[in-house]
């Protein structure tokens, strides 16, 4: 996510993380009744959609999918975004504006060398 310093949807998002982390029983009930265990991304959303949109002003939302999924899905590579080389579950996901015409792709979401979930590949 990115954002200016003190936007009232991150403010909004982090106080509900502080309240979920200190105990507050309503801040997990919430959670848990949307199944979820990603407590950052439901907090996230929840006070996405709790601030006024004029306060929260122009916003862009992008979705994640694996590059294989992204490419039988829509038959093309928009941005001509090649394969990472590394290795790990998760090393080819990108993340782009669903609502473009064009699916723009922005980046991928993962960095190789950043963790497991995308290594760098070791030396033969």
């Amino acid at each position: 996510m990115a954002a200016q310093a003190g936007h009232p949807v991150l403010r909004a998002a982090l106080d509900a993380l502080l309240r979920f982390y200190q105990g507050d029983t309503a801040a997990y009930r919430k959670v848990k009744e949307k199944g979820a265990l990603l407590v950052g991304p439901v907090t996230l959303r929840a006070a996405y959609l709790s601030v006024d949109p004029a306060r929260r002003g122009r916003s862009l939302i992008l979705q994640e999918v694996q590059r294989a999924v992204f490419l039988k899905r829509f038959g093309h590579n928009p941005s001509g975004v090649l394969k990472q080389d590394g290795e790990g579950c998760c090393c080819n996901f990108l993340v782009y504006d669903p609502c473009s015409l064009s699916k723009t792709v922005h980046f991928f979401s993962r960095v190789v060398g950043g963790g497991e979930s995308c290594a760098a590949r070791r030396a033969a």
